[in-house]
């Protein structure tokens, strides 16, 4: 999970050691299939089972970033070395049959929509791309565009099983992989100076503003932020600031200020669940979080609104603290 608290200090570049130290780590943490690790128990010194392919793109997203802030030809040489593999499993993945293909994402983590998305967003990060990476992501640009229904919404089941698209939330990834999409085809559209990419992310916005209003779910908040702040940024759209504004402001009600809970506790978020605020220990989700804080920090100064841009930054500096 160093993933997220990497991308929250790498969005805002001021504690370059921290992003040194969490690039390095990630280098290091390479196995000889080309992938990083799943997880380790240091005090069983064994590494742990499983794998998850979506986080794998994720973290070589989170240190494609740190290399390009850095400069770090290392990191960006693991970065896309990953990448590359990660590519070409879902390129031999997509060439079988559905039901092989239904098996091998539960069992690898691999949801097609979420694994597409970022892969994107890692090519996206790298400094330069080369022409075969440009190519890669115009393909899986296309292929998130064909999971976005008419409403704007991102369809999370295959093309093929046409039987299971009605249209509802996915209870398994609505919260992440939409917003995942979303922000991808953002980045890749502002990289590619397509338009009609950052058009399609403002299809959705009043489709998943509707989603966020009737079921106020916090992971759904930091990818669908960083999503439409990108489209603020590259179009002046106010309506995509209101929405990073609507949801981050809601989200400073979850975090901890340390006087009205543990003062461990401080600069951490609470859960919230069906209408509820439970006060529970706050976790590494706190880092995704601070994700979020940082786009509202990023509208707030185009927008020139100084009140919630120090608001935000205090908030984000606690996230960050209690999570480092």
């Amino acid at each position: 999970m160093i993933a997220p608290f990497l991308l929250s200090l790498s969005m805002i570049a001021t504690d370059v050691e921290s992003i040194r130290s969490a690039g390095e780590w990630l280098v290091q943490n390479v196995g000889s299939d080309g992938l990083f690790r799943y997880g380790f128990e240091p005090a069983l010194d064994r590494e742990l089972e499983g794998e998850n392919l979506v986080r794998q793109a994720g973290t070589a997203a989170a240190l494609a970033r740190a290399g390009a802030i850095l400069r770090d030809e290392g990191m960006t040489r693991r970065a896309r070395a990953v990448l590359a593999r990660l590519i070409e499993l879902r390129e031999k993945d997509r060439e079988k049959p559905l039901a092989v293909r239904r098996e091998f994402a539960q069992q690898q983590g691999a949801h097609p929509v979420g694994w597409g998305a970022l892969l994107l967003l890692g090519l996206a990060e790298l400094r330069e791309r080369t022409p075969a990476e440009i190519h890669q992501g115009d393909a899986m640009a296309s292929f998130l565009l064909s999971h976005q229904r008419d409403d704007g919404s991102i369809r999370l089941v295959d093309l093929e099983d046409e039987g299971d698209d009605d249209g509802d939330i996915d209870e398994e990834g609505w919260a992440y992989y939409p917003g995942e999409a979303l922000y991808a085809l953002a980045r890749w559209g502002v990289i590619r100076d397509q338009t009609d990419l950052l058009e399609r992310v403002c299809r959705s916005r009043s489709v998943y503003w509707k989603h966020w209003r009737q079921e106020k779910e916090p992971a759904f908040i930091p990818w669908q932020s960083a999503a439409h702040s990108e489209v603020f940024l590259a179009t002046g759209e106010k309506a995509s600031a209101s929405m990073v504004f609507e949801m981050n402001d809601w989200l400073l009600g979850l975090q901890y200020d340390g006087k009205n809970s543990p003062a461990s506790w401080a600069g951490g978020f609470g859960h919230y669940h069906e209408g509820e605020r439970w006060a529970i220990e706050p976790g590494i989700a706190s880092a995704s979080y601070a994700e979020s804080l940082v786009e509202g920090v990023r509208v707030a100064r185009g927008m020139k609104d100084s009140v919630r841009q120090e608001r935000y930054r205090q908030a984000l500096d606690r996230a960050i603290t209690f999570v480092g």
